[in-house]
């Protein structure tokens, strides 16, 4: 019996007997020799939260166009986002000798005319963040058939480019979104007369 109640105490003392471990001092060691580490990785943190935050603000510019994109055809695919038709030509290639690219953003939209080889209206932007800082930004216009060689218009700036989170890059977003009005207005201009085509 004594037996079975040393048991039976044992079971009711399970889990109750708590311990602490202190490594103060060895965290402590730890952040001390990497110190450097962690402050650059903080930056690339800030530097990340930043992007996201142009990005936002890229979306607010571009919805103009979208709305618009839409009125012409309600059955538009607005902000699709990785487009591999597009990835080409809205970000950095990864190439020996280029700096790293530690963050990508894009949003494509498009309007299409035909079923079998479909021509498409699309215009895209895209953000490349560099691991130095720097915010990269392209956009484009294009009037194509799709999977298909060649185009019947097809607009695209030089790539424009500011530390990212300063004024000069939300400069750079609202004046470079303004300029796709025109390129957007001529492409669409092309896109309907060429879808009148395959329609007639």
């Amino acid at each position: 019996m004594q037996e079975v109640a040393d048991d039976l105490a044992a079971w009711h003392g399970l889990g109750q007997r708590a311990f602490a471990i202190d490594v103060s001092k060895v965290g402590a060691e730890l952040r001390r020799r990497l110190e450097g580490q962690i402050a650059k990785e903080d930056l690339a943190d800030q530097r990340r939260e930043l992007a996201l935050e142009a990005a936002r603000k890229l979306q607010e510019l571009v919805r103009p166009l979208n709305e618009a994109l839409q009125h012409v055809m309600p059955r538009a695919e607005i902000g699709m986002s990785g487009e591999s038709s597009a990835r080409a030509l809205l970000h950095s290639p990864d190439a020996m000798g280029r700096e790293l690219i530690v963050w990508r953003h894009d949003r494509t939209s498009r309007i299409s005319a035909g079923q079998v080889v479909p021509l498409d209206f699309s215009f895209g932007v895209g953000l490349d963040l560099t691991e130095s800082g720097t915010l990269v930004f392209r956009t484009y216009v294009l009037v194509a058939r799709r999977a298909v060689m060649g185009n019947d218009f097809f607009w695209q700036p030089p790539p424009a480019e500011a530390p990212v989170g300063s004024v000069a890059a939300d400069r750079m977003l609202e004046d470079r979104v303004a300029a796709i009005g025109e390129p957007f207005k001529a492409g669409l201009e092309v896109f309907v007369e060429k879808a009148a085509e395959i329609a007639g």
